[in-house]
């Protein structure tokens, strides 16, 4: 049974192989990414995203079983990694434009903001699979006023920006593939619970929000 303890002792070695020691492999470098801010940020990033997922993780709820989405999504994660990484030191990441990581950076900022935004929004209704209990309430307001799936849409954007803070449009398009399939999947099913949940309420709401995108989708 997975406790606050051992899932620090799973996150925490977990999080800097990943962040640090299959960059370090590819590039022969330990510390490869000292000489850029951006590399650094990005190693950052990679570390800080898997200590604050699991900081999440609240242990005393029970897990339901684990769907396509539930697969795809931390598989594109851990996918970005190796993938930028190999693109920024040999590929094309090496000649790239130095205002792509500024673009990056921008847009992960947003993606934080707005997702953390969500999540205070929520509250109490938060569920990380988007299961709806009898006591749940249709949330309207924050971002949800005008996006139906706002924690999806900054998912979208990270997976997206986050592999351009090393100039790696490889990374970035594995990546956002991976995630937003699974996110596409995971919004058609949650939208149909919801409507079983709240019925009209939600139908109604549906008519006058977007899924993702303001205007767009």
């Amino acid at each position: 049974m997975l406790t606050n303890v051992t899932k620090w002792l799973i996150a925490l070695p977990f999080s800097a192989v990943i962040g640090l020691i299959i960059p370090a492999l590819i590039t022969g470098d330990l510390f490869w990414f000292v000489d850029r801010w951006s590399d650094f940020l990005y190693v950052t990033l990679s570390i800080s995203m898997w200590l604050l997922a699991t900081a999440f993780v609240d242990v005393s709820k029970p897990r339901s079983k684990p769907d396509r989405a539930n697969r795809l999504i931390p598989l594109g994660l851990i996918l970005a990694v190796p993938v930028a990484v190999t693109d920024r030191a040999y590929l094309l990441g090496k000649i790239l434009p130095g205002y792509i990581p500024i673009i990056g950076t921008a847009f992960c900022a947003a993606a934080i903001i707005l997702g953390v935004w969500a999540r205070l929004t929520l509250g109490q209704a938060y569920s990380p699979r988007g299961e709806t209990g009898t006591g749940d309430q249709l949330i309207q307001s924050g971002p949800y006023k005008t996006v139906r799936h706002p924690m999806y849409a900054a998912a979208c954007l990270w997976a997206f920006f986050w592999p351009l803070l090393i100039s790696s449009l490889i990374g970035a398009g594995i990546t956002s593939a991976l995630v937003v399939s699974a996110v596409r999947q995971r919004i058609e099913a949650e939208e149909t619970a919801l409507v079983r949940a709240f019925g009209d309420a939600y139908l109604e709401y549906r008519k006058t929000t977007w899924r993702l995108i303001p205007f767009i989708y």
